[in-house]
């Protein structure tokens, strides 16, 4: 009703629902005043969308953004039920960033900013980084993120008792801003599988380490096969192929020119492709909204 109130009050040029939440309630906002249903796009980030049947019902055919075509192409998802050729819209809208200008080092661990669930990857770090450790070329890597799962993260850490990793993986605490682990990190690792709730449907962690001057080592599966040009601005390996995933970890670890060549590569490209301002205006541009106005500082 709130939304219906709004709506009615302000008459908005677009409304932009990009959470399968906002989405549904802009569906039941649409029963009682139909032109939220013709201002509606969405931007659908993920996998994780349900009750697409009811909420394309109600909206009818409204714009339709990803992040990266790999969530379009997966079939038994936007298609074919509900896009197909000459019905709906899908526009490939990256994520954004701010670009950082804080000191940058490269003398801090290999970073792995990940939420606790089966398909980010960590039991095939634990491998690589056991590879590495067994062959003497032992590095360190800190993975942070949060645990919705602790069964999971209980395994996990039987894991790395087991191949006595204490010393070198190590599991940190969640933080809302990564940014200082950014700025100190050697590098980012993105290790995330495609099966399991995969793959990355962009790979947020990926620019944001750009953002921060760093390289990204990543699996060649899902949209980071296709953000990071190899041996330009990152490594991709095979997808779940530990032992390349920790040759590619020691390169980064072991040279750190290699490091910040790859890291200014990627900065550069995440100005000129990821930053806010840039990624803003071709929202506004394709949402029909004109030049976005930049709000003064509170």
């Amino acid at each position: 009703m709130k939304l219906v109130i709004d709506d009615a009050r302000n008459e908005p040029q677009a409304i932009l629902a990009n959470t399968q939440a906002s989405a549904l309630l802009c569906a039941m906002a649409a029963r009682l005043r139909p032109t939220i249903a013709q201002r509606t796009s969405l931007y659908v980030r993920d996998f994780m969308w349900r009750d697409l049947d009811y909420i394309f019902s109600r909206l009818g055919s409204p714009k339709v953004f990803v992040p990266d075509a790999v969530v379009a192409q997966r079939l038994g998802y936007l298609a074919p039920s509900y896009l197909w050729e000459g019905h709906g819209e899908v526009t490939v809208l990256p994520d954004m960033v701010e670009l950082s200008d804080r000191p940058v080092s490269y003398e801090g661990p290999v970073l792995h900013l990940a939420t606790v669930n089966p398909w980010k990857g960590h039991h095939h770090l634990l491998l690589a980084v056991s590879r590495l450790k067994r062959a003497g070329r032992q590095i360190e890597l800190t993975s942070v993120g949060q645990a919705p799962d602790q069964s999971l993260l209980g395994q996990l850490k039987q894991v790395q008792q087991r191949l006595e990793l204490e010393q070198c993986f190590h599991f940190g605490e969640f933080v809302s801003d990564p940014a200082e682990l950014l700025s100190r990190c050697r590098a980012v690792v993105v290790a995330s599988v495609s099966h399991s709730g995969g793959p990355e449907t962009f790979g947020r962690t990926i620019i944001e380490a750009w953002a921060h001057r760093k390289p990204v080592v990543a699996f060649a599966t899902g949209a980071p096969a296709g953000l990071i040009d190899h041996e330009v601005d990152g490594l991709l390996v095979p997808p779940e192929d530990t032992e390349a995933l920790a040759n590619a970890l020691h390169r980064l670890w072991s040279d750190a020119a290699l490091s910040m060549r790859l890291g200014e590569a990627g900065r550069r490209k995440a100005e000129q492709l990821y930053s806010a301002g840039s990624v803003t205006r071709q929202f506004s541009a394709t949402l029909g909204l004109g030049e976005p106005v930049r709000q003064p500082p509170p």
